[in-house]
């Protein structure tokens, strides 16, 4: 039996956290860790707390029944990216120098979000599905930031 690496182990971690999303159209996790592999963060996107999100999302988020399109800039979904979320969840100061992974390719909001927070490596999934999130850009402007970034 091989032992699993540890962006298997967290890429499984982030795989298992995003089926706690309420998405119809992406469940996303995010896992940050630090240089040590301990877990700082993990989260999945969804809605604020405070958001009235009873049921599906096909019942609250108007992005979830297919009004006004999907573009990049998710204007039409009350949703919170799962980066941003995991990144809410800890103080900076433990998330300076830590690698997140992400079961989908990051977004460039998210991507800003992931350079301020400190984070020095992007470990993202990106697949076909992904194409509207302009991945490309999103990594070049990371390593532009100093993170290395890896497609999963």
């Amino acid at each position: 039996m091989s032992r699993p690496d540890w962006d298997e182990i967290w890429m499984g971690v982030s795989d298992t956290i995003a089926l706690r999303s309420k998405c119809s159209r992406a469940q996303v996790g995010c896992v940050i860790v630090d240089k040590d592999q301990n877990v700082l963060s993990a989260s999945y996107n969804g809605p604020p707390s405070n958001f009235p999100a009873e049921g599906s999302c096909l019942d609250w988020c108007p992005r979830g029944r297919g009004e006004g399109g999907v573009g990049a800039d998710y204007e039409n979904c009350p949703s919170v990216h799962a980066e941003v979320n995991s990144i809410a969840r800890v103080d900076r100061s433990r998330t300076v120098g830590a690698t997140a992974y992400v079961t989908r390719a990051s977004c460039y909001s998210c991507a800003k979000a992931l350079a301020a927070a400190g984070i020095v490596k992007l470990v993202h999934r990106v697949d076909e599905i992904d194409m509207h999130r302009n991945p490309e850009e999103t990594e070049k402007f990371l390593r532009e930031c100093g993170i290395t970034v890896e497609r999963w």
